[in-house]
């Protein structure tokens, strides 16, 4: 597995599209708008949500990358979240709430640990950035949701298996990542993510790069009906409860005092 690859998946799909207030905001096409903010509305709304999704990257050497997804929601707190890694010979990350209990757990070393839940789903650090479940957890500007100086526009509508979809390119050049597009397939039917597609390149010293993700969603499940089983952890054989590693605190600046004249 290229640690490039799995890198790039990692910081594009998630921190690259988690919501953050940024001084320059996007520029919104107003036909983008106008699919994107029923969207937006859609997944605010509802009471639980259910996805599954398959990610697959290649990278311009032909390396290739690929990881599955599975997510569970319910208001207020509830998450249970799989995410597999198909070319790490199925290493699996484990995250469950149950409204009370945070566990997470690791398959490599077979530990996980046990912490406060998050309060809502405004708690965005337990969510790992997921587009679906941002919009889930709620966004209090649009512009906010993508990448600053970034350029929103409405491409042509393509059919994803029986859904027409809306395609909504975000546009973006940075000095860390190159230059990429974001494409987000959202079905009429429904106002719901059914596919994201990504394109990027740049150059770093040791010469050009560019790759392709695809994250293709299997199920998508709007307000289903779930029990207090699918958000149980039962720790595997032989797991170990580690110590949760607490966040570290930002160091307050003291300001230098003034000379006296």
């Amino acid at each position: 597995m290229s640690p490039l690859i799995r890198s790039l998946c990692i910081a594009i799909l998630a921190a690259r599209l988690c919501p953050a207030a940024q001084a320059n905001s996007a520029k919104i096409d107003p036909k983008a708008r106008a699919v994107l903010e029923p969207m937006v509305k859609t997944y605010a709304d509802l009471k639980s949500y259910q996805s599954k999704c398959h990610v697959e990257a290649m990278a311009r050497n032909g390396t290739k990358y690929n990881e599955s997804h599975t997510i569970k929601l319910m208001r207020p707190n509830k998450v249970y979240r799989c995410k597999e890694y198909s070319n790490d010979a199925k290493s699996i990350d484990l995250t469950i709430s149950d409204g009370a209990s945070l566990w997470e757990w690791d398959a490599e070393s077979n530990s996980y640990t046990k912490s406060d839940p998050p309060k809502s789903f405004n708690d965005r650090c337990k969510l790992n950035g997921w587009m679906d479940a941002e919009l889930f957890a709620g966004i209090k500007r649009l512009a906010d949701f993508f990448p600053p100086k970034s350029v929103v526009t409405l491409g042509k509508s393509v059919r994803i298996g029986a859904f027409d979809t809306d395609v909504v390119n975000v546009a973006e050049d940075t000095d860390c990542f190159g230059y990429g597009v974001v494409s987000i397939h959202i079905a009429r039917s429904d106002h719901l993510i059914h596919q994201i597609d990504i394109t990027f390149s740049g150059k770093t010293a040791k010469g050009k790069y560019s790759a392709t993700i695809k994250q293709v969603y299997d199920l998508v499940d709007a307000n289903p009906s779930f029990t207090d089983a699918d958000f149980t952890f039962t720790p595997p054989a032989g797991a170990k409860l580690e110590t949760p590693t607490a966040p570290v605190k930002p160091v307050a600046k003291v300001k230098p005092k003034a000379k006296a004249k």
